[in-house]
């Protein structure tokens, strides 16, 4: 097995790529179609084997790298380069698993009257209903970018700008086959008023123009995003990427067809007939693992004889896994590969590899801790966003008590008070055009939800769960607009749960640092965590954690993993919403995160259930 994969590694590490041989796609200098004044002098994007990435071109742009678990890097030895590889979910909006790059004014005014773009990438997912991925773009209200999009005749590979006063979209007309690389090349010429998309050399698109090239008037938006598009927040991206990322390219020129055919000769490729196709594909990391154990990566397209190989990314040492297919029955996966941990497994970061016959493909990277205690058991508990609302309104009392039938360790909904001290279930502060904080519980209680139900509260939540004492009700007390509302609110809740004795089933959160000190004072030991984006090492009073706990959104958190292990390691507890995906339930597993906040509820059920590591 040691000869077929340093054979597989050499020849075809990536589906979709057998060729007799093949370049970088260098166009630097005399190397790019006989014009040495065309090259990338914009933006050149190298990617290298920690997922990092640098700019080649003359402008030397700084290239931030929001690292994350859906973004990996490795070596594509057909196309002799490090590739990107973006896992995550398709046309998400995320904060971590993309990179950067901000305008400058150098920047602009070399594309301000004319530029090249050129960009390569394969699909693991196509996008459906009115989701769109970007491999590569810098739009909002204005600027420039790739994408797929799903269109009335097809998800297609478009390109967007806006010039003058035009709003130019450039449609392939082609539908990108999964697993499969695609070379795409815009051209502006700015002095023949056109603009043309090349795809694998061909011109397929073209539409005419007027004007300069303009940008997103958000100040927020002024940067160029890869592995996605741009947000008016510069630390989330928007239509997140999934697939690969090979190039990424701008040059101050417009390229003539034979110019773009050549940037596609230096880096032609020759389609494999066989493609390897894994989707929802999930596994645990990082992961405390034992010399030995099964580890279980999840996803559908696995077929009986595929192997799974290790490569160490320290120093490239690899591990051919005894690999067991398994069919399963799931909402989220049919079929698992489940690997069997060689002795000789150690502490660190490796690539998966899948190997079908002589073809294999990149999976994805995991972090291994050789550990006394494995990750055999999963510690990160289901929070029912809003209640479990599936068939009846959110934050209503029907659904808090379907989340109780169902076996949900908890129930996540919002509160508010009245002016005359009642307090009520809902999430928003109005609900039918009645501002909840000030209004009589005279006017709120006859309110009604989508469903027809009567507006809940807060005390027929607390007499519903004495039924259950075994679920939670994590909730928040919505930062009120006065100190002396959000006190009283915090009192209220207080009096009633002592009235009913659910104090052991509450567990409070709130942006409002005034209510979580009041609920404090007025019912010690109660479980508090704050609501925020603030690193919780500064959560501390005196030598004093302030609260139980935290509960930040996803995106905070995945850009920080480190504030959820020191958080577990100071005895606070860490909830995460919202939730919705298996990629990124199971990334909060790895993270070993206390709960998350889901509205798939069933979904998070399934995936915080299933096996990821077990001994042999």
């Amino acid at each position: 097995m040691k000869k077929l994969f340093l054979f597989l590694l050499t020849f075809s590490i990536v589906v979709a790529c057998g060729k007799e041989s093949s370049t970088s796609g260098s166009t630097s200098g005399e190397e790019s179609g006989g014009a040495s004044s065309f090259f990338a002098n914009v933006l050149d994007l190298k990617f290298s084997g920690d997922a990092s990435a640098t700019d080649a071109s003359a402008l030397k742009n700084t290239v931030v790298h929001n690292a994350g678990y859906n973004l990996s890097a490795y070596y594509n030895s057909s196309y002799k380069i490090y590739v990107a590889h973006f896992g995550g979910d398709l046309g998400s909006t995320r904060g971590s698993g993309f990179y950067r790059i901000a305008y400058s004014d150098a920047m602009l005014a070399k594309i301000a009257q004319g530029f090249t773009m050129e960009t390569m990438f394969s699909l693991d997912q196509l996008p459906s209903g009115s989701v769109t991925c970007a491999p590569f773009a810098s739009y909002s209200d204005a600027g420039f970018g790739f994408y797929v999009s799903k269109l009335a005749s097809g998800a297609h590979i478009c390109f967007h700008a806006k010039i003058g006063e035009n709003e130019v979209v450039l449609d392939s007309g082609i539908t990108p086959e999964l697993a499969t690389y695609y070379h795409v090349v815009v051209s502006w010429d700015y002095s023949s008023s056109k603009i043309t998309m090349y795809v694998d050399g061909e011109s397929v698109a073209s539409a005419s123009t007027s004007g300069d090239l303009v940008t997103s008037s958000s100040s927020g938006s002024q940067w160029i995003c890869v592995g996605g598009n741009c947000s008016s927040a510069i630390n989330y991206n928007s239509a997140s990427w999934k697939g690969d990322v090979v190039l990424a390219r701008i040059y101050s020129e417009s390229a003539s067809a034979s110019q773009a055919s050549t940037l596609y000769t230096k880096i032609r490729k020759v389609q494999n007939p066989v493609q390897i196709n894994i989707t929802s594909l999930s596994y645990l990391t990082p992961c405390n693992v034992a010399k030995g154990y099964k580890y279980y990566i999840y996803g559908e397209g696995f077929e009986t004889g595929d192997v799974i190989m290790l490569q160490a990314n320290s120093d490239n040492g690899y591990h051919t896994c005894t690999t067991q297919i398994k069919n399963v029955s799931s909402p989220s996966y049919n079929s698992a590969a489940i690997i069997e941990l060689p002795d000789d497994i150690a502490d660190g970061s490796y690539s998966i590899y899948l190997v079908r016959g002589q073809y294999s493909k990149f999976l994805g990277t995991t972090t291994f801790s050789l550990s006394g205690t494995p990750d055999t058991e999963q510690i990160t508990k289901v929070c029912a966003h809003r209640c479990l609302h599936t068939s009846y309104a959110e934050n209503s009392l029907k659904a808090f008590k379907a989340t109780q039938t169902a076996g949900i360790w908890a129930a996540e909904f919002d509160v508010w008070v009245t002016t005359d001290g009642v307090v009520y279930v809902n999430h928003d502060a109005e609900l039918k055009g009645v501002t909840i904080e000030n209004s009589t519980s005279s006017v709120v209680g006859k309110l009604t939800l989508s469903d027809g139900q009567y507006v809940a509260t807060l005390e027929s939540f607390f007499k519903q769960a004495v039924k259950y004492p075994d679920v939670i009700m994590y909730f928040e007390i919505k930062k009120h607009s006065t100190a002396a509302k959000n006190q009283l609110c915090a009192k209220q809740i207080a009096t009633l749960a002592k009235k009913y004795g659910v104090e052991d089933q509450i567990e409070v959160m709130s942006y409002s640092d005034v209510a979580l000190s009041q609920l404090k004072t007025s019912l010690p030991g109660v479980k508090t965590n704050w609501l925020g984006t603030d690193d919780p090492s500064t959560l501390i009073d005196s030598g004093v954690l302030r609260y139980s706990g935290i509960s930040y959104n996803m995106n905070t958190l995945t850009s920080h993993p480190d504030w959820i292990s020191w958080c577990l390691e100071n005895g606070m507890s860490v909830n995460t919403w919202t939730t919705d995906t298996v990629a990124d339930i199971t990334t909060f597993i790895g993270l070993r995160a206390t709960s998350v906040t889901t509205n798939q509820v069933t979904l998070a059920k399934n995936v915080t259930s299933r096996p990821y590591l077990e001994a042999n």
